[in-house]
């Protein structure tokens, strides 16, 4: 009688929530890894990608102020 009860209290818990946290937990392990793989992960954006950001951002509001009645 003990067992069954048990097997009964455990089945919706094991069946919903590892569904919901285990792509979850995978994604997050897998994204650190990439992150801490290479050791200039927080740099890898360089000043030459800033450089043509900023000058990317600086046509578009120039061409956004152009159109503005």
């Amino acid at each position: 009688m003990y067992p069954t009860r048990t097997r009964r209290a455990l089945v919706p818990a094991l069946s919903t929530r590892p569904l919901i946290w285990l792509p979850a937990i995978l994604l997050m392990a897998l994204f650190a890894g990439q992150w801490h793989a290479t050791p200039t992960a927080p740099r890898m954006i360089g000043m030459a990608d800033l450089d043509t950001l900023s000058q990317a951002y600086d046509r578009w509001s120039s061409a956004r102020d152009r159109t503005r009645p």
